[in-house]
This record gives C-alpha cells, structure tokens and sequence, in this order.
C-alpha cells in the first residue's frame, strides 16, 4: 500500500477496511457455519445418529481458523478468533454466551500470551470498535435493519474520533457514511472477488483473474472520487487532535453515556463531555527557552523553542516518501505541544537520516524560514541553502548564527552538513551536523574562540570519525548529546568518542538508552537536562 493510498483512507476512516480485521474473520466462520448447516441437512437423511449437530460449529471454526492463518494472525483475527471459539463452544455445550464475555476472555487471553500486546495501537482499536458496538446493540437490539445500520456508522463515527485522536493524532469525520458504503462493498463483494480469483488462480482455472479485474474496478472507481474529495473538502471532515487523558476519558464517558435511552439529560450531558475535545490547545511556548532532542532511532532531530518560535534541526529517519520519523515521532509531538508552525526548519544535508522527514513536516506544518545543507531533499521547495555567516534573531534575546558550510567545492556529504549555533540566556548551543574530524579542524581554525558553547551534539552519532580532541577542547561543553539508535548497525556511539566526552565534559546525554533528552535555559543561566526514561519509564525497558 502506498502511503498515499494509506492516507487517503485514514482521512476517510476507512483504513481498518485494508487489513484483515475481525470482520472477515467473522465473515469467514459464517460462511464455514452455513456450509455445515447444510451438510448437517444433507447428513440427516443418512443416519439417526446426532454427530452431526457439532458440524455447523467445528466447520465454522476451522473456516475462521484456516482465513486466519492465511491472514498471518494479526492481533484483530486473533482477537475474532477467540471470541467466535467462545461462541462457538458455549454452542456446543449448550451455556449462555454474551459478547461482553467473550470480549473479556479474549482481551486476557491475549495479554497472557503476548504481554506486548497491549502497548500496540491495533489492540485499543480492535477492542474499543467491538467494545462499542456491543454497547450500543446493549441499549437498541430491536431495531430495525437499515435505523441499525444508519446508528451503527454513526455512533462508531463519533466513538472513534477519540480513540483515533490518540494513536494518530487526527479523527475523520466523514468515516460514518464512508464506512456505510464501504463496509458492505468490502465484506461481500470485493474480499469474495479476491478469494474467488485466488482459488481459480490455485487450480489453475482459465480465466481467474476475472474476479480480481471486477474487485478493483469497484475500488478503482471510488479511489478516484475518494481524491477528488479529499483534495477539494479534506480540511473539513479531517481534522488534527491531540487529546489529553483527561479529554480522553471525558469522550469516553461521553460516548456511552450518548446512546442511554429514556435519559434525555445523559445526553445532554453526553455532548457538554464532547467538549473539551474539541477546543483548541493552549498555543503558548514553554517558560523557558527549550531543547528538545528526540529518540528517533538512528537519526537526529532536534527542537528548539523560546516563547511562541520554534525551530526544527533535522527531521529524522525512515522512508521519505512513507512512514518516517517526522510522521511518527516528531509530528504528533509538536501537536501535542501546541506548536501549529515552524519559524525555522533547518536540514543539516541530504543523509536519510536527517532528511527523510522533510516533505512530511512542509507538507503539515508552516514553516517560514527553510534552509538545507548541500542541496535540498524536495524539490520545489521554497527554501534556500545554509551559508556562513547568515544570522537572525528571536525575541527575548535568542539568536542564531550559520557557521558552515561556505562557498567551499567537492565537500563530502556529510562535511556539508548546516552547522549551527544558537545563543539563548547567555549559554551557547552547538549542532554539527554529521561533520568529520577533518571539517571540525576546519572549523576550529577558523572561528576559534567563537565555538565555545555549553550545549554541544555530537556529530555524526558520535562515529569514530568525528566529535575529535580538538574540536572538544575548542567548543569546552558542559554537556555533550549523543542522538543514535539503540543497537544500531553502524556501532554509535564509538566508545571511543564516549570516553573522550566522559573526560572532557561533565554531563554525557545517550538518547539511544535515555530516550530523548530535553534541556531547559533557566534565567539563571542553569541549564537543566532532564531524561526521559527517568522520568517516565516502562516495564519492557
């Protein structure tokens, strides 16, 4: 799936639609439990014996048990999988079975098998979506087929919007009527197409491409409309969120207190819940000027803000055109810290793993100064390349200086990297990029005295090729970063280096076993480092 097409469904609500989710599991033991009915039926006129009444359920299972498998068991089918088993059993022996129950079972069940399972996003989902549904058939089971269906997308609009809020920082509101068309479409005409045509294709049947030609001209044709309408109207039925537990826990209650019969003032008070949902975040900057570097594996990115500005150095790792860093990481940080815009965006040089995020973080957010080192990642991009000696200056004091690259020729690509120096509350920070020892002499030579910065990033993940003696002894930090990935391929931080920074600098910061690293300016002159490991810190790490 191309992260365009995985897009577009998100923005319309639909991307579950593209797994295999509980769904056609269950759509699967249906069709495995008519098949036995009806062999049952058959077997009745050949013997008085009572074995065949098991039928419809085993087959039923086996069915479901065999999609799953060819599904590769994703934490939705195994969740589907054990209810039905549930369902199924309590059949067999003749016990009551309620959803609810069976949602619980295979909620535990799951957890006991893979404890992990609960820090994923696909887990609250599935679970959540079903958890709701049984709510809202709780409170309307009489209902008409089509007030059912109509109720149904629409209450699992509004119940996920918080949910998907949360884990993707944004919610559709068109996902009640996309769902609408989508659902019955998908369940039985394109997943019957698509597993018709990969049977003919198994046997070798004439022609068994058909089904899957009839199968994407459905989706074809409503993939063309889907982009229209999210080109023109996106903006309207797509919108960003980044709730807080609180918000969270108000739209829960929200949601079920929303379908409560005979009350209409649960209701009423089910939409002042809504609410703070929906207002706007305070837009302020932190107390003090702040730094930021992120834990985005083997990569850099780095924030910088000081009262309502901030600044973007790097933008990460990850697949440029695809899942990346800034989508994952850096992106829903800033939503959740309120930053709508960028003042600066800065790109060290074109390296994956510093650049890949580039496009992701124009395409989201403004930003009103770009500037790159070497030459720029996107194309057509308004932004202009780092020179030395280019300088500009924040309110409050904050200022910032390009210190390299010049009009030099035939630098590596990592010696072209932006290096650049910020001064705030009169302590200095200094990023490097991914610049080599040689360059550093460079640098050294050149500004001398004017490297001297209390906050220094090493560069190039602290390789054995870079962050020298020299250059150490020229900057005289008082606290040295280290941004790496843990484990990662390439062995950084040297031990080399880390030894060299634990004898000349007094404070050492790993992200790669600290997580990321924020560093605050007081009005002191104090500068505060705070791990964000220590802080919040998890049983898995």
């Amino acid at each position: 799936l191309s992260p365009d097409l995985w897009q577009l469904m998100q923005y319309f609500g639909i991307n579950h639609l593209l797994v295999i989710s509980g769904l056609h599991v269950g759509m699967a033991g249906g069709l495995g439990y008519l098949l036995g009915q009806l062999l049952a039926r058959i077997a009745l006129f050949f013997t008085a014996t009572c074995w065949y009444r098991y039928l419809p359920a085993w087959l039923s299972f086996l069915v479901a048990l065999f999609y799953a498998s060819l599904a590769g068991f994703s934490l939705s089918t195994q969740r589907a999988l054990v209810m039905l088993a549930c369902a199924l059993l309590a059949k067999l022996a003749r016990r009551s079975s309620t959803g609810f129950y069976n949602l619980q079972l295979a909620a535990a069940i799951l957890l006991i098998a893979n404890p992990l399972a609960g820090l994923g996003s696909g887990f609250w989902l599935s679970f959540s979506a079903v958890a709701c549904l049984l709510w809202l058939g709780l409170w309307y089971p009489q209902q008409s087929l089509v007030g059912r269906l109509f109720a149904t997308h629409a209450y699992m609009c509004l119940a996920m919007i918080p949910i998907a809020g949360w884990w993707f920082g944004g919610a559709s509101l068109a996902a009640g009527a996309a769902n609408f068309l989508m659902v019955p479409l998908v369940t039985f005409v394109v997943v019957p197409l698509a597993l018709l045509g990969a049977v003919l294709c198994l046997f070798t049947v004439p022609g068994f491409e058909v089904p899957w030609e009839w199968a994407a001209t459905c989706i074809d044709v409503l993939l063309r409309g889907g982009h229209d309408i999210a080109e023109s109207y996106g903006q309207w039925f797509y919108f960003w969120l980044s709730p807080s537990p609180l918000q969270m826990l108000l739209a829960a209650l929200s949601t079920a207190l929303l379908v409560v019969p005979r009350y209409p003032e649960l209701r009423v008070l089910a939409f002042v819940l809504i609410i703070p949902l929906t207002l706007p975040g305070h837009k302020e900057g932190p107390e003090v000027p702040t730094l930021t570097v992120f834990d985005v594996g083997q990569g850099t990115a780095v924030l910088f803000r000081s009262g309502d500005n901030a600044l973007l150095y790097d933008t990460g790792g990850g697949d440029p055109g695809g899942p990346n860093m800034a989508s994952s990481v850096i992106v829903p940080t800033l939503r959740r810290r309120n930053v709508t815009a960028l003042d600066t965006l800065v790109v060290s040089h074109p390296d994956n793993d510093h650049s890949a995020g580039t496009s992701t973080i124009l395409g989201l957010l403004p930003v009103t100064r770009f500037r790159y080192g070497g030459e720029s990642v996107v194309a057509g991009a308004d932004g202009k390349a780092c020179r030395a000696g280019e300088a500009w200056r924040w309110p409050g004091g904050v200022n910032f200086h390009v210190l390299a690259p010049a009009l030099e020729p035939e630098l590596s690509s990592n010696d072209v990297s932006c290096v650049l120096l910020i001064e705030v509350n009169g302590r200095r920070i200094l990023l490097p990029g991914d610049v080599g020892a040689k360059r550093e002499r460079v640098l050294v030579d050149y500004w001398r005295d004017s490297l001297l910065s209390d906050v220094l990033l090493t560069a190039h993940h602290g390789s054995r090729s870079s962050t020298g003696w020299a250059f150490l002894k020229a900057v005289q930090p008082s606290i040295a970063v280290f941004s790496y990935g843990f484990g990662n391929r390439f062995g950084h931080p040297h031990d080399s280096v880390v030894e060299r920074a634990g004898q000349l600098v007094p404070e050492v910061g790993l992200t790669g076993h600290e997580g990321a690293l924020q560093l605050r300016f007081l009005p002191s002159g104090e500068i505060e480092l705070r791990r964000w490991r220590q802080q919040q810190w998890y049983y898995w790490m």
